[in-house]
């Protein structure tokens, strides 16, 4: 069983090897380089595979070496989602673990640069990094100075300590009042009022200095365990949202039409997708660059949701191309849909950075076929698109052949 074992996660390795071989963006590296990141792949996998007990440090080294050879942070998070719906590693808790672990180099870079922390999910994950290390760093003073007799700093009572006062002042509020951050930050008191408890009553006795020192250390587990949660918490959410517009995915578009496709038709209901394009996008970044375009992206996927309905599933397909996945939704209601998007576009002046820019969308419309994949039914509303680009953009075309 264990040869039989051996060969399958060899033929596993080898398997996801060839296909990384043909992702594009590696096809495009010199063939050292891209050779050097498909030997950091095999070491992950290894990893992964064996049943061996692998300590975190060993993902955080690879997360180093990929960061060392420019691999964007992109890549790790389209791999993990690759390897996570292939279902090739048994342990999910370890593929989260590796690349939890394998993104923290480059968390670190996005907080010595504010400049690279572009998306709110990086943020999110840089700032809970921070508040890991500032616990992790004030825990072992703390139990060190009382182990030394000396009174540690408890700075809770005059004013938030750094670890509140980061989870306070930087979380958007809307997170710092969801379930997670609300147990974080009550654990978080609950340690602090364990460590006030044991320094205003100066125990002597070793046994309760321990007693006292073991409370906290629980506190400070359940602590570390709930940053950690909330931590693979955002990094599974790279893989069905867009982190630059908080859209949904393209990863998530092509798992939601395959399962969507066939319901439909086994029920006879309908189906409709737009396929959007923005108008000579390009000259945006070519004019004011790519940080108003970024901008311009967030407005517009806003503008976008504003003129959908509650069932309408937007998704960023890739750079300035949206897809709208329309449930329930004939050709013609799908027309109706579109026109609204491209009026409210037509219509609105986007501000970014001190600059004002009008912007045009072509759309392309197109409802489900019976002998549609998901492949061709991408393609002819991408086509439909195109249509109405070499119509004189600024318009909708349905294509329904």
């Amino acid at each position: 069983m264990r040869k039989l074992r051996q060969k399958h996660e060899e033929y596993a390795v080898e398997s996801i090897l060839a296909e990384l071989r043909e992702n594009l963006w590696l096809k495009e590296l010199d063939e050292g380089k891209r050779e050097k990141i498909l030997k950091l792949v095999e070491r992950l996998l290894t990893l992964l595979f064996t049943k061996e007990n692998v300590h975190r440090r060993a993902f955080n080294t690879l997360g180093r070496k990929f960061l060392l050879l420019a691999v964007p942070d992109t890549f790790l998070t389209d791999l993990y989602t690759w390897l996570r719906d292939l279902h090739v590693v048994e342990d999910t808790s370890r593929l989260d673990t590796a690349f939890s672990e394998m993104l923290k180099p480059y968390v670190k870079v996005l907080v010595m640069d504010e400049d690279l922390g572009k998306t709110e999910g990086i943020q999110i994950l840089s700032l809970l990094a921070q508040l890991k290390e500032i616990h992790v760093k004030h825990f072992k003073d703390t139990v060190l100075a009382l182990m030394e007799g000396r009174v540690p700093n408890v700075e809770i009572k005059a004013e938030p300590c750094p670890f509140e006062r980061l989870l306070t002042e930087k979380i958007p509020s809307y997170l710092l009042n969801s379930d997670p951050f609300r147990r974080i930050l009550l654990v978080h008191r609950m340690y602090h009022t364990a460590l006030e408890r044991t320094v205003s009553s100066k125990l002597r006795q070793p046994d309760q200095l321990y007693n006292s020192i073991k409370e906290m250390d629980n506190y400070s587990k359940t602590l570390l365990h709930l940053i950690q949660e909330e931590m693979l918490a955002v990094l599974s959410g790279f893989v069905i949202k867009d982190p630059l517009t908080g859209l949904y995915s393209r990863q998530y578009l092509e798992d939601y039409l395959n399962k969507e496709m066939s319901r439909v038709k086994r029920h006879k209901l309908v189906i409709s997708l737009l396929f959007i394009d923005l108008d000579d996008f390009k000259w945006v970044n070519d004019t004011y660059g790519h940080m108003v375009g970024d901008v311009v992206l967030k407005s517009f996927a806003s503008l976008l949701k504003e003129n959908l309905r509650s069932g309408d599933i937007p998704v960023r397909y890739g750079g300035d191309e949206f897809v709208v996945i329309l449930p329930h939704t004939s050709a013609e209601g799908a027309m109706v849909v579109a026109e609204r998007i491209r009026r409210a576009v037509e219509n609105h002046v986007f501000e970014a950075h001190n600059v004002s820019i009008k912007l045009t969308v072509s759309i392309g419309v197109t409802p489900l076929k019976e002998e549609d994949d998901v492949t061709s039914f991408l393609e002819r509303a991408d086509r439909a698109m195109y249509c109405a680009k070499r119509e004189g953009k600024n318009r909708v075309v349905l294509l329904n052949d």
